[in-house]
């Protein structure tokens, strides 16, 4: 008995070692309560823990699946020259098209894309040049590239290579394509680029049913190597493989092709689904039709729309203190002006 009380004093637990300590009855019952509160509480915790835990009973599954037909990812191939060497000269001096001949009926309306941020590092500057011919180099580059972004979205498109430039011949599971499974998408970097199997502008996507090299999407690309321009670095094609339901991103997550090589690409795919509300996670389905509080189309444009509004946030603030800065020292300014002419 007298083992068991030391046992119990010795206990990492306040309440039940107080037990054995209290002298009296009273201080005994009183730990006693404090002991069966705490049991109590520790209980209904572990009640609550449960019922959460057994709503869901799978918030994880692994599994490998064999399916008839898979999804097949959207395809955007883009030239490295961004527009051909004969309107370079129209570029320079803010000619729009028509430059040469007349806008051609197949020009596309411009649709509104989220910013890449991406496309910023690549950005000529001329201060980071060590060499007289760099420093000539990027000063051409700098020059064309502030033309070229003051053009229109038309004039860019036309001043760009077209699909039928690029692309001579095109199968999908050994059947041949039309311009219409194509949909353009501009960036500054690359010109005119052509994504073959854009499900946001497309109502189905195209699937496959079998891997192997004779099946999936086979391309014949021209890359137009007589008619580049002087200032771009490399020549070749830059392919991009990404979600059908995600507008691409060359600068950052495109591969470059070089001409005179046939080139084949095998992928696999690896799904993650998450879980939406109710569950604790509340991920959101992007592809869902109908749900209005869904602005974005996919994660990444949404991430990149946040990153977009945020920057502009940050901007506004930023040019209205330099604006009230501004006119704080317009107005001081003045005051230095007149005060002289007053004590005169």
């Amino acid at each position: 008995m007298k083992l068991l009380k030391n046992v119990i004093g010795m206990s990492p637990f306040p309440a039940l070692s107080q037990i054995s300590k209290a002298e009296t009855k009273l201080w005994k019952v009183f730990w006693l309560l404090v002991l069966l509160l705490s049991l109590c509480g520790c209980a209904y915790n572990v009640k609550n823990f449960l019922i959460v835990f057994f709503k869901y009973p799978v918030l994880i599954d692994v599994s490998v699946e064999n399916r008839d037909s898979m999804e097949f990812p959207a395809v955007t191939i883009c030239n490295l020259n961004r527009m051909s060497e004969i309107y370079k000269s129209c570029v320079l001096n803010d000619i729009p098209w028509p430059c040469i001949r007349p806008f051609d009926d197949d020009v596309p309306e411009e649709k509104g894309s989220v910013l890449i941020l991406s496309e910023r590092r690549l950005y000529t500057s001329v201060s980071n040049a060590t060499t007289r011919s760099e420093i000539n180099y990027k000063s051409k580059s700098k020059e064309l590239l502030n033309h070229y972004t003051n053009l229109d979205h038309k004039s860019r498109y036309c001043y760009g290579y077209r699909l039928h430039q690029l692309v001579k011949n095109c199968t999908f599971n050994s059947t041949f394509c039309h311009s219409s499974d194509f949909s353009i998408f501009q960036t500054i970097q690359y010109g005119n680029c052509f994504t073959f199997n854009n499900a946001l502008q497309q109502q189905n996507s195209f699937k496959v049913i079998k891997a192997g090299p004779d099946t999936g999407l086979e391309f014949e690309i021209d890359a137009n190597l007589n008619s580049y321009l002087d200032i771009t670095p490399s020549a070749g094609i830059r392919v991009t493989i990404h979600s059908p339901y995600e507008n691409p991103n060359p600068v950052q997550d495109g591969i470059n092709l070089s001409p005179g090589y046939d080139t084949q690409i095998s992928i696999s795919k690896s799904s993650v689904q998450r879980l939406p509300a109710p569950y604790r996670d509340q991920c959101r389905d992007y592809k869902a039709t109908n749900d209005s509080t869904n602005s974005a189309d996919s994660q990444f444009n949404c991430i990149r729309e946040c990153i977009q509004q945020t920057n502009k946030s940050y901007a506004a603030a930023l040019i209205l203190s330099f604006q009230q800065n501004l006119n704080r020292n317009l107005v001081i300014y003045r005051i230095r002006v007149r005060y002289p002419v007053l004590i005169v």
